[in-house]
């Protein structure tokens, strides 16, 4: 069930968070997403009751950008990312044209998983990530004149 994201799923959230992500966003990151920022979107798929994945996207004017998408690893590779997914273009407002990512460029599963997504690399970004310090693709979908 995917369902919008609230302060108490946080704890869930950010246990994921640190086993997928080299560099987390914190508490505070996530509190400001949720109770502040006027751009951000986000859910989580819960599977009876426990977060097993969350999606973050923002919207702005004509485009949305996917900030993070993450599954537990444990439920990884049962098509949640897929239907996360799914669910951010559903939900897209129509004025969006596209989509825009980072992805590390030596992350190949997620960069795959953006392909069949019909993402294309339009960038690198140079030195983007730390911890370690990599380039990040730059990815992008367009959603109008297809």
């Amino acid at each position: 069930m995917i369902e919008k994201m609230t302060i108490n799923d946080l704890p869930e959230v950010l246990a994921i968070e640190c086993s997928v992500f080299s560099s987390p966003y914190t508490l505070e990151n996530y509190t400001y997403e949720i109770e502040d920022s006027p751009v951000a979107n986000l859910y989580v798929y819960k599977d009876n009751g426990k977060v097993v994945g969350y999606i973050d996207y923002w919207i702005t004017f004509d485009s949305a950008q996917l900030c993070k998408i993450a599954i537990d690893p444990a439920y990884q590779r049962r098509g949640i990312g897929e239907k996360l997914m799914e669910f951010m273009f559903e939900h897209l407002d129509e004025e969006v044209e596209h989509v825009f990512l980072e992805v590390r460029d030596s992350n190949a599963k997620a960069i795959s998983f953006y392909e069949k997504l019909d993402f294309i690399e339009i960038d690198i970004r140079k030195n983007y990530y730390k911890d370690p310090t990599e380039d990040a693709r730059i990815m992008g979908v367009m959603l109008v004149g297809e």
